[in-house]
């Protein structure tokens, strides 16, 4: 190879790797809010959102007291409601793929909607409810006492360890990995474990000197999520990288915490309480992100956030987007956070399009 093909090559890497900078090289932005408007007199609740910015939730209308909730996606600035299955009463989606295809649960009975169909999925017998959905299409959840997966809509029971009474799975990676939870025999506060399954094998996760724990989420790195809570009532969030534990970092000393969603950035939000007087009761509520084990409360680095109180996030995507709901001058309402680049990163994303600009000129005088 000659000099001039590889100074050639060598602009060019230069300019990917500056790209590559450009893109990751700060993890966590800077973002705008946008209010996801579902009209006068009433807001969204949002449960999760996918990688298109499609966000699935619950528009709730009329006046405190009467409220009407109607299970709903939002894309683009409109809503569009989810229907009852037939006999449904009381609908909550729960989990959305890449295709559009909602999960939840409606008057104990698992669906399915996509392309404005609801449809029931299979079930040994109530209640049932599904809870994720990943991008093939298998959905997971529950059928009473036993965590179940739908594959091309038929049920099957996942393995169920001996020394548990009941079982849920609760998510699912593109490689199949389902995460979930299980009770300990006993009333209704017996202990909680975390629980993954990878093929035909579970397992029960780490969780310390904790006293109830599940897991809510996994990442296409495998990476699961969920939280804990200690004998004195305590939460904290949590994340497990195979087998290994680690405790996500509180805001404050006086908060607990959950984790609800991470990407396959290993970007992770939830909810944080900073109690403010235990004996009452009473906490102040706010999203919080976590990049790695470092917590940030998200109302801190949102540029336009005059007005608002972000309290919990529910769901993040891979292009950093986030949603939750919060209070908007003093009312309810649901938020997405879009991630704001930096002005050095687009410094640098401009010198990488000049230098692979240039390598192109050169190529082409020579050609000619």
């Amino acid at each position: 190879m000659n000099r001039l093909a590889l100074a050639r090559l060598s602009r060019l890497g230069l300019a990917a790797s500056l790209v590559t900078f450009t893109l990751s090289a700060h993890a966590v932005s800077r973002y705008e809010v946008q209010l996801i408007d579902v009209g006068s007199n009433a807001y969204f609740t949002p449960q999760a959102l996918n990688d298109q910015g499609l966000i699935i939730g619950a528009v709730n209308s009329g006046q405190q007291g009467s409220t009407t909730r109607t299970a709903a996606v939002w894309s683009g600035g409109a809503w569009q409601a989810i229907p009852h299955v037939d006999g449904g009463f009381h609908i909550e989606p729960h989990g959305v793929n890449n295709a559009g295809q909602v999960v939840g649960s409606d008057g104990g009975q698992a669906f399915i909607w996509q392309a404005g169909s609801t449809q029931k999925l299979s079930a040994f017998g109530p209640p049932s409810g599904a809870r994720a959905i990943n991008d093939s299409g298998v959905a997971v959840g529950l059928d009473g006492s036993q965590a179940i997966q739908w594959t091309n809509g038929t049920a099957q029971a996942l393995q169920r360890p001996a020394h548990l009474s009941s079982v849920q799975a609760r998510g699912i990676n593109e490689s199949g990995v389902i995460v979930g939870v299980g009770r300990l025999p006993g009333p209704a506060e017996a202990p909680t474990v975390a629980l993954r399954w990878q093929g035909e094998q579970v397992s029960q996760l780490a969780q310390g000197d904790a006293v109830h724990a599940q897991a809510t989420a996994v990442n296409e790195a495998g990476t699961v999520i969920g939280h804990a809570q200690f004998a004195d009532g305590r939460e904290q969030a949590a994340r497990w990288d195979g087998d290994s534990l680690s405790w996500l970092a509180q805001l404050s000393p006086k908060a607990t915490s959950r984790a609800l969603g991470i990407n396959d950035a290993g970007l992770i939000v939830g909810q944080s309480k900073i109690w403010q007087d235990l004996a009452q009761g009473t906490f102040l509520s706010r999203a919080t992100l976590w990049e790695g084990t470092l917590a940030h409360d998200l109302s801190d680095w949102v540029d336009n956030g005059e007005g608002w109180t972000l309290s919990a996030a529910m769901g993040i995507n891979a292009s950093g987007q986030i949603v939750g709901v919060g209070l908007y001058q003093g009312k309810r309402a649901g938020f997405i956070l879009s991630p704001v680049p930096e002005p050095t990163s687009l410094w640098m994303l401009g010198i990488g399009i000049a230098v692979v600009g240039m390598a192109g000129r050169h190529r082409a005088s020579r050609q000619h």
